[in-house]
């Protein structure tokens, strides 16, 4: 009888114990590809985050050299209502000579907008140092200019020493040229 009892746990519960094992084996490789499947997903994630911010970044470099951009009519030799220095071309003796004036309150307004351009603003964050440089070496001449002096009742004011004005001037082709360059290596990134 205990034969009998044990052959028919036997044959019942064979069926029973072989399904137990196979959910259970199911189970293992289920979590296992869950598991799987879940580091892949934080790893994609992860990556995707790396391009976000790249891009982010990438956006925002090319946002501030393009605000950049809009502060050089400030340094511009083409005469504009904004421009820093403008010249009179007289004639002698043949050839032509320039006589430079900066205007007082275009100077305050190209330091005001220069300031809140990078710090208030934030965007000098995203600048180069070579661009961040020669603005900052402008600034410093311009200031030069600011100390006292005669200034005339239409707001300008003589430029003694030319060498000052085409070095303030060979500032501002350096800028457009590190605009250029630091643009195109967004571009080419």
């Amino acid at each position: 009888m205990k034969e009998l009892v044990t052959r028919c746990i036997d044959e019942d519960m064979l069926p029973a114990i072989v399904a137990i094992l196979s959910v259970f084996i199911s189970g293992i490789f289920a979590m296992r590809q869950i598991q799987k499947q879940y580091q892949n997903t934080i790893k994609q994630m992860r990556e995707e985050t790396v391009v976000l911010k790249h891009r982010k970044r990438h956006d925002r470099t090319l946002e501030a050299l393009q605000r950049c951009w809009g502060l050089l009519v400030y340094t511009t030799d083409n005469e504009n209502e904004q421009a820093i220095i403008t010249y009179t071309v007289d004639k002698t003796e043949g050839k032509n000579v320039k006589t430079y004036y900066f205007h007082k309150s275009n100077i305050n307004d190209f330091i005001a907008n220069l300031r809140r351009f990078f710090y208030t603003d934030g965007w000098g964050l995203y600048l180069s140092k070579e661009l961040k440089e020669l603005l900052f070496s402008y600034e410093r001449i311009i200031w030069g200019l600011k100390l006292p002096g005669e200034t005339s009742p239409d707001d300008t004011q003589q430029i003694r020493n030319a060498k000052v004005a085409e070095k303030l001037f060979e500032i501002h082709r350096q800028l457009i040229n590190v605009i250029k360059q630091d643009m195109k290596k967004i571009y080419d990134d």
